[in-house]
C-alpha cells in the first residue's frame, strides 16, 4: 500500500532531481507502510530516519545545483528546506516520545511534498530552462 504515487507531473526537466524525488516518494512510502501496519516503534523509527537523512541528502544536492545555475532564489529555497527539516525534527521526537501521530506527519507530508515541488521547485526548473535557453 503506497501513500504518495509518483506521476508525470512532479516532473520538473531536471533528471538528477527527478529521480532523487522518486527516491523520496519511495523511502516515505516504507514509513508509512510500517507506521499503517504498526510496526515496532524501533522500525518505524529508522524508517522515518532513513527518510530524512534521504531528505537531508537530497536538499544538499538540490540546492548544489541551484548555486551552479545561479538561481537568485536559492536562499528563500534553502529557507524552506530548513523549515521542513525542523518540521521533520519534531515529528520524529514525538514518535519516539510515544507519541506516533502517524496521520498528522503523513498530512503534512502529503501538503509539503505536493505543494514545494509544485511550488517551488518547479520555480528553479524553470528558471533553469529559460537560463539554458538564453545561452
Amino acid at each position: 500500500m503506497s501513500f504518495f504515487e509518483w506521476n508525470a507531473k512532479y516532473k520538473l526537466g531536471v533528471d538528477e532531481m527527478d529521480g532523487e524525488h522518486k527516491i523520496l516518494i519511495a523511502k516515505m512510502n516504507r514509513t508509512y507502510e510500517l507506521i499503517t501496519a504498526k510496526a515496532p516503534l524501533a522500525q518505524c523509527l529508522e524508517a522515518l530516519d532513513d527518510f530524512m537523512n534521504y531528505t537531508a541528502e537530497h536538499f544538499r544536492d538540490e540546492e548544489k545545483y541551484m548555486g551552479a545555475m545561479s538561481y537568485p532564489q536559492l536562499s528563500m529555497h534553502r529557507s524552506l528546506h530548513q523549515a521542513l527539516v525542523a518540521s521533520l525534527q519534531g515529528f520524529r521526537r514525538d514518535m519516539a516520545g510515544g507519541q506516533l501521530a502517524g496521520e498528522k506527519l503523513f498530512d503534512f507530508l502529503a501538503r509539503w511534498l505536493t505543494g514545494h515541488i509544485l511550488g517551488v521547485d518547479m520555480r528553479y526548473a524553470k528558471y533553469v530552462q529559460e537560463h539554458a535557453a538564453a545561452k
